[in-house]
């Protein structure tokens, strides 16, 4: 993994210049988030723009063998939503996440 953080960074910062985001969340500072709210280990990463913004969304395998998907906006580091098998926990209106509330 630590051989594709250059490569990641490269993508992110180019994914920055064509939405004309300035500031941007490394690779790294958000697997951090990630891991912080689901414990376990980064199984697949990507990055992506979602509703125009740039989005790292992070599948982690927890202790119990359950996934979660953890998905992180890249401009400021917000957890946009976090999920596992079936349930949902997330904040209104972001990248196709049912709403919690």
């Amino acid at each position: 993994m630590k051989n594709l953080l250059p490569l990641l960074s490269a993508t992110c910062c180019l994914l920055a210049l064509v939405i004309g985001t300035a500031s941007w969340l490394s690779f790294q500072e958000a697997s951090n988030t990630a891991l912080a709210t689901a414990r376990g280990r980064i199984c697949r990463s990507k990055i992506a723009i979602e509703h125009g913004n740039l989005v790292y969304s992070f599948i982690i395998a927890g202790s119990d063998l359950n996934m979660t998907e953890v998905r992180i906006d890249a401009s400021n580091g917000t957890v946009l939503g976090a999920r596992k098998a079936g349930s949902f926990q997330t904040k209104k209106g972001h990248g196709g996440f049912l709403s919690s509330g």
